[in-house]
């Protein structure tokens, strides 16, 4: 199993995500930058992303990374989900989840398990039939 990884500016933010996602799953938080980076192109299963606005500098961010890896299933949280959700910028909101803060702990957690398992699903397939190409 992949980890989460959050992604915030806000410490107490990630702090709180962290603490209600780590019985179900490991967790890791950092700053968006070279850390997060780093850890990306680790085993990550789904990036929880805290969006201050929706100019923020997080979304530069979240399009780099996606053209790296396009299929990183991304959850967005932010005072701004619908703004967000509606803006034009379909590819790099492909697939993703909006939570409009305050945020219901239960409801990411569900979005977290349906993003993760879907991914999942996803590697097994391809894994699978890369092995049946041989």
């Amino acid at each position: 199993m992949g980890a989460i990884l959050v992604i915030s500016r806000d410490p107490a933010v990630a702090h709180a995500v962290c603490t209600f996602l780590s019985p179900a799953w490991p967790t890791v938080s950092c700053y968006p930058g070279v850390e997060a980076e780093n850890l990306i192109s680790q085993d990550i299963d789904v990036v929880i992303m805290d969006v201050k606005t929706p100019e923020a500098a997080e979304l530069q961010f979240i399009r780099k990374v996606k053209r790296q890896f396009p299929d990183l299933p991304v959850i967005f949280l932010s005072l701004y989900a619908h703004q967000l959700s509606h803006s034009g910028d379909t590819h790099l909101f492909q697939d993703a989840l909006f939570f409009s803060k305050p945020f219901d702990n239960e409801a990411v957690a569900a979005g977290v398990a349906l993003l993760s398992a879907a991914r999942r699903r996803d590697d097994n397939s391809q894994g699978r039939s890369a092995h049946d190409a041989k």
